[in-house]
Order: C-alpha cells, then sequence, then structure tokens
C-alpha cells in the first residue's frame, strides 16, 4: 500500500473552517465520507437524461470550480409543462407535478459505515425517487505531487472532476459496479477538489469512489470531517433554470 497521506476535507479548509475529526477510509481505498447536494431536476430528453449535461452550480462558479461546504441551503425549481396538462396528461412531468414547484437543494454530509463501499442516496430525496441529480464532494489533500487512479461505480450516469479538469463520465442506465469507470488523474501537493455528479434515471441511485496509485494499489487516506465554518451572505436567485439562492447556513 502507498504510504501517502491522503485526506478528506468535507469543508473549506483555510477558509475559516474547523478541521474537525479524521476517519480512515476502508482498506481498498474508498472514499465514505462525502459532501452530498441535491435534489436538482433532470428531465427526460430523446437522448438522454438532460441533467447529465447541466450545470446546476453556476452560482458556485460551475461543477468544473464549485467549492460547497456542509451548510450550504439553495433553490432550484422543477418545472412544470403546461402543455402537457393542456393535452390531458394529467401531470407536466417527471414527477407529476401540474405546477412548478420551488424545491430547497441542501449539501448535508454523507458518512459510510465500515462495511459500505457502496454509499446509496435511494430515500435520501423521499419526493423524488428518479429523475434527479446530486453531487457529491469532498477535498483530497496530498502531501506531494503524484499519478493515480480513479474508481467509480454509479447507479445511473455520472461524470467527475478533479481540481477544476473534467476527467470523464459515462452516460447510460446502469447499477453501481465498483470500479466499472477508471481514470487516471493527478494529485497536486496540498488540496485537491474532487467532485462527482450522480444522475438517477429511475430505480436505484447511489454511487462508490476509490483512489489507487498507478499499480492499482490502494491509497492509505484518511476522510476529515468537518467543524464549523463561517455562514455566507446570501447570493440572488438566478432569473435562467437550474441555478438558485444560495445561503450560509441550513435549518
Amino acid at each position: 500500500m502507498v504510504r501517502a497521506l491522503v485526506v478528506i476535507a468535507l469543508c473549506l479548509l483555510g477558509r475559516g473552517a474547523d478541521a474537525g475529526e479524521t476517519y480512515p477510509l476502508d482498506a481498498h481505498g474508498f472514499v465514505r465520507d462525502w459532501l452530498i447536494g441535491g435534489p436538482y431536476p433532470s428531465y427526460e430528453g430523446k437522448k438522454g437524461p438532460l441533467g447529465y449535461a447541466t450545470d446546476f452550480l453556476t452560482e458556485l462558479g460551475g461543477e468544473a470550480a464549485a467549492t460547497p461546504h456542509a451548510e450550504l441551503v439553495s433553490e432550484v425549481e422543477f418545472k412544470a409543462d403546461k402543455s402537457k396538462l393542456i393535452a390531458g396528461i394529467g401531470s407536466t412531468n417527471e414527477w407529476g407535478y401540474t405546477e412548478t414547484k420551488t424545491v430547497p437543494v441542501r449539501w448535508q454530509l454523507l458518512h459510510g459505515t465500515k462495511s459500505e463501499s457502496i454509499l446509496s442516496l435511494d430515500g435520501r430525496y423521499p419526493e423524488f425517487r428518479d429523475h434527479i441529480v446530486a453531487y457529491a464532494f469532498c477535498y483530497v489533500d496530498s502531501p506531494r505531487l503524484q499519478s493515480i487512479r480513479v474508481l467509480v461505480g454509479s447507479d445511473d450516469d455520472h461524470r467527475i472532476w478533479l481540481n477544476g479538469t473534467y476527467l470523464g463520465g459515462v452516460s447510460q442506465t446502469q447499477e453501481v459496479v465498483p470500479g466499472s469507470s477508471v481514470y487516471a488523474a493527478q494529485l497536486r501537493q496540498g488540496l485537491n477538489c474532487l467532485l462527482l455528479k450522480v444522475v438517477d434515471r429511475t430505480g436505484g441511485h447511489g454511487f462508490c469512489l476509490a483512489l489507487a496509485d498507478e499499480a492499482g494499489k490502494p491509497l492509505a487516506v484518511r476522510a476529515r470531517r468537518p467543524g464549523t465554518i463561517a455562514a455566507r451572505r446570501p447570493l440572488p436567485l438566478s432569473s435562467r433554470q437550474p441555478t438558485g439562492r444560495q445561503y450560509g447556513r441550513g435549518p
């Protein structure tokens, strides 16, 4: 096992945050501590879910640059299509609404147990079983510059960024299979921003992610849970979907 120290920090370290406690990852290198943001709408398109290519984090600088924190709250609209109602379909979107609905989006901590490499998002948003997007965010603190492999499994689609660089993605209906997608990447010395986007079509919703060296051996890692962070001033609700108001502290 590579004797590199990699710390997953779920808060804005170096920006007024309390570092909090640290937790080891499992023996296979799976990251089990994340900051989860959602739900966001994923409308059905002719060629697949529209949420896959939609950047929901523009108010945070975009998916490539976003650095959310654990107390962040926003809003997003799940839009109704009145033309469907006029046509007598009875509902106007994928969730059965007849009117556009504003929904709170929260960034909350998710901690998997030692026996969990696959992290389920089922039931996290009871009102929305299908056709949604959730983000998983963390920091990786590396003591040196090093080449790594990022191993991802997702249900269904996913996209992934490291330090603003788009590593790749998969757009298809699938179950979570650990290591089914492998991305070559490079950790810089110090903090590295890692963002995973997971799109749920129908059925289950979840993911897993592990870090390994170039030979495929798990990195020796620890997870750092966040403490406190100062509240931020609200940002305005954009007139353009899918972005929304961003607040400092959640309820």
